[in-house]
């Protein structure tokens, strides 16, 4: 018996866009510098301040709770875990009826905190089920400047 697993992959594809939540990271601020792009520098500064932008999306097809929690977590690599930043805890993110819930923050990070090789940050909504926020890369110089 010949088994098709086309459809069933396209299927579940299909799910998860008309069903999940996206959740978008959007740095603004580095060190009191205005961020374009590319990743999050640390340099040789011993405790770095970060504005950022949270943006939560559900599809239109989708009821919304009313409410779920937001945090920014940074991790030093993807097997180590993540930890909430200094000023990470977004409490309560209510969505009021709508399909998009913006919330701000500015986050301070430990240079110590990171490898040389960097790490990264990434944003939680979490209301029953968690979603998170494309990685965005953190780098630093190999020395500090005290």
């Amino acid at each position: 018996m010949r088994k098709n697993y086309i459809p069933l992959v396209f299927l579940l594809l299909l799910n998860i866009s008309m069903f999940g939540q996206k959740v978008t990271l959007t740095p603004t601020v580095v060190n009191g510098a205005g961020f374009s792009a590319g990743p999050i520098n640390l340099a040789s500064i011993p405790y770095s301040t970060i504005s950022l932008g949270v943006k939560v999306e559900v599809p239109s097809n989708v009821a919304v709770g009313d409410q779920g929690t937001i945090k920014i977590y940074f991790s030093k690599g993807l097997a180590l875990g993540g930890n909430v930043a200094i000023g990470g805890d977004g409490g309560a993110l209510y969505f009021g009826g709508g399909k998009v819930a913006t919330r701000n923050f500015v986050i301070n990070l430990n240079w110590t905190d990171f490898l040389t090789a960097g790490g990264f940050i990434y944003a939680e909504y979490k209301s029953g089920v968690s979603y998170n926020s494309s990685n965005f890369a953190v780098v630093k110089n190999a020395t500090m400047t005290i």
